[in-house]
């Protein structure tokens, strides 16, 4: 399980539990016939759902908060503005790649607004040196 995430991790190992669960129930009611099946069966529906919603939602929401600041950094052009990385699974990686990207961008704009001053500075000092060549012959 290398690379997955402690949530799906956690998941995983709760339908695993769940699903030794229903072999037990469903070993233990095997003498109950139909409705000891369907009870097993149920449980573990009803279980299986309600991970399935609390890691979604889970995971959904981290993707959401994500999302919106990738768009209000693409809105406004805020090269500062960072992702929040709590956790250690592939959310947090994402997160921690895209504020390393803006920090690389900003390294770049920060390079670019320099060298673009430098380059009008020069321009001046020899628009100067052109006049007064010219007016000196």
């Amino acid at each position: 399980m290398t690379g997955l995430g402690w949530s799906i991790r956690i998941a995983m190992l709760l339908l695993v539990l769940i699903a030794a669960l229903a072999a037990w129930l469903g070993h233990a009611v095997l003498d109950g016939g139909t409705n000891g099946w369907l009870a097993a069966g149920g449980l573990v529906l009803v279980s299986a759902v309600a991970i399935a919603v609390v890691v979604e939602r889970h995971l959904v929401g981290r993707l959401q908060a994500l999302r919106a600041v990738i768009a209000r950094t693409y809105a406004d052009g805020d090269l500062t503005r960072r992702a929040g990385t709590s956790g250690r699974d592939e959310l947090a990686q994402v997160a921690a790649d895209y504020n390393r990207l803006m920090e690389s961008f900003a390294i770049i704009v920060g390079k670019l607004l320099f060298n673009s001053i430098e380059v009008g500075s020069a321009s001046q000092q020899l628009i100067g040196d052109a006049r007064r060549v010219a007016s000196g012959s």
